[in-house]
């Protein structure tokens, strides 16, 4: 998967908002560096969407550091009511596009079934230079950190 490129097709979501979200806009930011944790269908939407708020502080971290974060939900059809009504009540910092029509999947066939291949790190060329979700491994984190020291120092 590394340096693979990365189909990010947001315009064709629905992007949906927590109540306390208050920079509701679908311009999604061009920055050096973006996170984006996928769930797809095979992985329960409204299991995930309740941990949400977990996410908060690290989110508000990345801003400060120029990455933007990007959480995109592919939920069975039977759940989508549910994963509206979530995010709506999540208390999350970030906007969460909802892929209906399972774009995501298909403009990206390479990523892995696996949820360890669902969170990665892509550059402006929308290249994946990190795999890994760094709320749940230090290392990872480390990486973004180190990834964005490197970059400021090239500049």
């Amino acid at each position: 998967m590394m340096n693979q490129e990365l189909s990010v097709p947001l315009e064709k979501m629905v992007c949906l908002y927590s109540d306390i979200y208050t920079n509701q806009t679908n311009e999604h930011k061009v920055s050096q560096y973006m996170y984006i944790h996928y769930v797809d269908s095979s992985q329960c939407s409204p299991c995930a969407l309740d941990k949400l708020y977990l996410w908060n502080d690290l989110i508000l971290e990345f801003e400060k550091k120029g990455i933007h974060s990007c959480f995109i939900f592919e939920p069975k059809k039977g759940q989508v009511e549910d994963v509206y009504l979530s995010v709506k009540s999540s208390g999350f910092k970030s906007p969460v596009y909802v892929d209906t029509s399972y774009c995501f999947r298909k403009e990206n066939s390479f990523i892995p079934n696996g949820i360890l291949y669902h969170s990665f790190g892509i550059n402006k060329k929308r290249k994946i230079v990190i795999i890994g979700n760094p709320l749940l491994n230090k290392k990872v984190k480390k990486l973004y950190d180190e990834l964005v020291t490197n970059s400021n120092n090239l500049n």
